[in-house]
């Protein structure tokens, strides 16, 4: 038990450390940029969404739908019920009806 402090007090370091080089200290350096044009000034990079495109994830997000639509890549066999072959394994829903 001698050792145990600092050896949590090591993996908090760590964490905290990587956390602030991954992601705060990138966020501070371009966090605040705005949006920048080409020289000719027609295309913006990032490209700004339209009005559907926004009206869409604003729905995404309100319904709850990442919860499933996670937008990872899954193996063939956790394709949608559509996309899954017929001797796959039967979806939750399918058990649960």
């Amino acid at each position: 038990m001698k050792g145990f402090t600092p050896l949590v007090l090591g993996i908090l370091a760590t964490l905290a450390f990587s956390w602030l080089g991954l992601a705060y200290i990138p966020d501070l350096q371009i966090g605040h940029l705005d949006p920048q044009s080409d020289e000719e000034g027609t295309d913006i990079y990032p490209m700004p969404k339209s009005g559907m495109a926004e009206r869409g994830r604003r729905v995404y997000v309100a319904n709850g739908c990442f919860y499933c639509h996670s937008e990872q890549l899954r193996p063939d066999y956790a394709a949608s019920d559509i996309e899954r072959p017929r001797d796959a394994a039967p979806s939750r829903a399918a058990k649960m009806g």
